[in-house]
């Protein structure tokens, strides 16, 4: 989707959603744009069509991912060893029951384009909202200044940092 409507058009080299699972985050990054609030603002429209309907999923896409899903967890109990360590990381430290990987495989298998939808709405949107989410953003001195701007223009405050010196000293007033 992505590759389509933000590299396609010439927005951005790359972007990908990921979540932070121990943080409770997720994360939008955007690379390679010459100008990074449209690529914000094209994946703001994409995330709000699909969560609404107007722009369907494509149903082998959405069991490819959903099975990438299943691999990343399947991933993680690959040796004996391995198995043995997401056991107890699951029993001692997240407490989870004992079948608590086989529930998620099933939970994840059950997952349909409803409860998609339900998620860009509830979760995903929310990367798009001021109040809800915070831009990092990293560019060329010479166009540090549009970028706050353009930012500025979807109701976000960015700070202008000329260093990473900068942000120390920033945080410490």
């Amino acid at each position: 989707m992505f590759w389509k409507q933000v590299r396609g058009l010439g927005l951005a080299y790359s972007c990908h959603m990921q979540t932070l699972i121990d943080q409770a985050l997720i994360q939008f990054v955007v690379r390679r744009s010459p100008d990074c609030s449209k690529a914000f603002k094209q994946v703001q429209s994409i995330m709000e069509d699909m969560a609404a309907g107007k722009l369907p999923f494509d149903e082998g896409d959405f069991l490819a991912a959903k099975a990438g899903v299943l691999f990343s967890i399947i991933e993680k109990e690959d040796t004996v060893s391995s198995a043995s360590l997401q056991t107890f990381v699951n029993q001692n430290i997240k407490h989870t029951t004992k079948d608590g990987t086989k529930r998620l495989l099933e939970r994840v298998q059950n997952v349909t384009i409803a409860d998609l939808q339900h998620v860009l709405k509830t979760r995903v949107g929310r990367l798009f909202e001021p109040e809800t989410s915070i831009i990092a953003v990293t560019s060329a001195p010479a166009k540090a200044a549009e970028i706050v701007e353009a930012f500025g223009a979807l109701n976000f405050k960015l700070d202008l940092v000329s260093s990473v010196n900068d942000l120390h000293s920033k945080s410490s007033n």
